[in-house]
């Protein structure tokens, strides 16, 4: 298993430098250090990705929905002529065609 795409050699490797440079003193104490900082970055995190859900939630209750824009003149009493007229046009007999002869 596999942490940052580090094995474990590169690990203990980590681990035995950092005993050589700090001392089996201070091991614990960095070791606290980088967990509390763990924790704030986390804690951070997650308080920011749940401010930035509520403020897209607040920005989508806000956006007005786009309604199906109609002409200013149009009501449904035109558009029933106006296919009323189209239909009747659309009707007439045809004319017959003169005959050649």
């Amino acid at each position: 298993m596999s942490f940052l795409d580090i094995g474990p050699l590169e690990i203990l490797l980590i681990l035995v430098i950092a005993l050589l440079i700090f001392g089996p003193g201070r091991i614990p104490e960095i070791a606290r250090t980088m967990g509390a900082a763990w924790n704030k970055f986390k804690t951070t995190t997650s308080e920011m990705r749940r401010e930035m859900t509520l403020r897209l939630d607040e920005e989508v209750k806000e956006t007005p929905k786009p309604r199906e824009e109609q002409p200013a003149h149009a009501s449904p009493v035109a558009a029933q002529a106006a296919l009323a007229s189209t239909t009747v046009e659309s009707e007439a007999p045809a004319q017959p065609e003169e005959e050649q002869g």
